[in-house]
């Protein structure tokens, strides 16, 4: 399970989630580069 720092996963996935569209949208070519830095992130 993935434990936020603040206790609340809630906001911080809305907040992760509006910065993958934000960024899908800006660049599209850091798609890779961003699925496989969330999925680090997830993994720790």
């Amino acid at each position: 399970m993935v434990q936020s720092a603040a206790g609340s996963p809630s906001p911080t996935s809305f907040i992760y989630s509006a910065e993958i569209i934000f960024i899908f949208q800006w660049k599209p070519l850091l798609r890779m580069e961003l699925v496989m830095h969330i999925l680090g992130r997830l993994m720790l």
